[in-house]
């Protein structure tokens, strides 16, 4: 059996980049975990590497959620689109997820944290 490759290679070129910027993003976060209030006994050096990478690492979800969005609406682009049957297909299931992952991330808040946030 053939197996069609229907991979577009500058998609994925993209989701590369988004995900070295997310690991670049954690890196720096995790090499530079000190309070807010000693950041400014930091070198000069310092400032500007955590914060030049911090926010160049930032980009990776947006990129994420471009893709996401190029992606839900790709198959859709020569033919006429049915709104609601895009919604019932693609919209309700994405929502019905973020709202269990809501109520999950609020659960173990509230277990290990004692907080709750909305």
């Amino acid at each position: 059996m053939e197996k069609k490759d229907n991979r577009i290679f500058w998609l994925d070129l993209i989701r590369c980049i988004a995900i070295l910027l997310v690991v670049l993003c954690h890196s720096v976060e995790a090499l530079y975990d000190i309070p807010f209030s000693n950041f400014k006994n930091l070198s000069t050096f310092s400032k500007i590497f955590r914060n030049t990478f911090f926010t160049l690492g930032r980009l990776g979800v947006p990129l994420f959620l471009f893709l996401t969005g190029y992606l839900l609406l790709y198959k859709n682009i020569d033919k006429t689109i049915n709104y609601k049957e895009f919604c019932k297909k693609k919209i309700l299931p994405l929502l019905i997820k973020i709202e269990m992952w809501i109520l999950i991330y609020n659960i173990f808040l509230s277990i290990f944290y004692h907080s709750i946030s909305l």
